[in-house]
């Protein structure tokens, strides 16, 4: 389905940021994904961006107009699609400005996409989920890209009852809020996100896993 398309959905009210810290990167097979953006026919100035597979939103309004379009890539694509665009945000003003995506809760297992950021642009990133109270931070992601040409693909774990945190039952609404950004050229961009439901993991895959840790901190800004 076209981004253009802004079809409604039976959900309300996007909101925007808060906390932080770390990753919780797993390799997981047989995964089904449920919602995923390729992202490749993105315009300049959108803020909705429908799913193009599945059911779900990308809102890109709390990001202040820092954001554009961009080059994508093939990393984490569905469907064997071409690179086509992604959007990013470039330069320090877009600190603490945030993207958020939301749908209907289904079996949301993980989040993954492929991101690329400069040696200057969001190395202190973080993934949060909305539990119908609050915003709870699941993980942190983002380091000195070095290689501007660099792709690099993420996968977090949306799993967050077993820290007591729990959910919003009516709708999934994550965010990706950004920080770090050192200068007005700093970049980083996004392609490929997917949402997928994850089966439950064996005895023997759960001792692979080994210990996934979470955290809470402040955001500056809410």
């Amino acid at each position: 389905m076209s981004m253009h398309a802004r079809r409604p959905l039976a959900l309300h009210s996007l909101l925007p940021l808060s906390p932080a810290t770390l990753l919780a990167v797993s390799a997981t097979t047989g995964a089904e994904t449920t919602a995923a953006w390729d992202l490749n026919d993105l315009e300049e100035g959108v803020d909705l961006i429908d799913a193009d597979l599945g059911e779900g939103r990308i809102d890109l309004a709390a990001l202040v107009g820092a954001h554009a379009v961009y080059e994508g890539t093939d990393l984490n694509g569905f469907g064997g699609g071409e690179p086509g665009s992604c959007f990013g945000v470039r330069g320090s003003a877009g600190n603490g400005s945030a993207f958020e995506l939301v749908m209907p809760v289904g079996e949301a297992g993980e989040l993954s996409f492929a991101y690329r950021a400069t040696t200057t642009g969001f190395d202190q990133n973080l993934v949060q989920r909305w539990n119908g109270t609050k915003w709870s931070t699941l993980s942190t992601f983002g380091d000195d890209g070095g290689d501007a040409t660099e792709w690099k693909r993420a996968i977090f774990s949306l799993s967050v009852e077993e820290d007591g945190i729990g959910h919003d039952d009516q709708v999934l609404r994550l965010r990706v809020v950004l920080d770090g950004a050192e200068s007005a050229n700093g970049v980083i961009r996004f392609d490929n996100l997917q949402v997928s439901a994850v089966p439950a993991p064996t005895v023997g895959s759960i001792a692979g896993l080994g210990g996934l840790l979470a955290s809470r901190s402040v955001l500056r800004r809410d």
